[in-house]
């Protein structure tokens, strides 16, 4: 089930965007205005969190999910399942959702590459087969 943002989710939010801009602050000599893929993949490439850190490389995922949801097809909400209540990105008005929140996460904690450009294009991929399984 989806619901929107609450006040405490946008909070929580924000509070992981500020983290991931100042990992993006060490990799840039400056802060950037936008957080883009090849500013999170510089990120993940000099290794600034740890596999440890889940919580750090989750505030990547947001800002992965910022990037994402930056022309509007992909949107934040709240899901809320059988594991619990998380942000998650909406493909439009379809069924399907996308945990950015533990992309990078996941893999790295697990010694995984992570190539944000293929998770990006698969992201968009099933974007559109959730729009042709569901008509819109």
């Amino acid at each position: 089930m989806f619901s929107p943002l609450e006040p405490a989710d946008i909070e929580r939010l924000e509070a992981q965007r500020l983290v991931a801009r100042e990992a993006a602050r060490v990799v840039c000599d400056f802060e950037p205005s936008v957080i883009d893929l090849r500013t999170i993949q510089a990120i993940v490439d000099a290794r600034l969190f740890a596999p440890h850190q889940t919580y750090e490389l989750q505030c990547l995922g947001v800002a992965l999910g910022d990037a994402l949801a930056f022309d509007g097809r992909f949107n934040w909400v709240i899901v809320t399942d059988e594991f619990g209540r998380d942000p998650t990105l909406r493909w439009k008005a379809t069924s399907l959702n996308v945990n950015a929140l533990t992309m990078i996460s996941k893999r790295v904690e697990a010694g995984d590459e992570v190539p944000l450009s293929d998770l990006w294009d698969w992201a968009f991929e099933y974007g559109a087969k959730a729009d042709e399984r569901e008509g819109n």
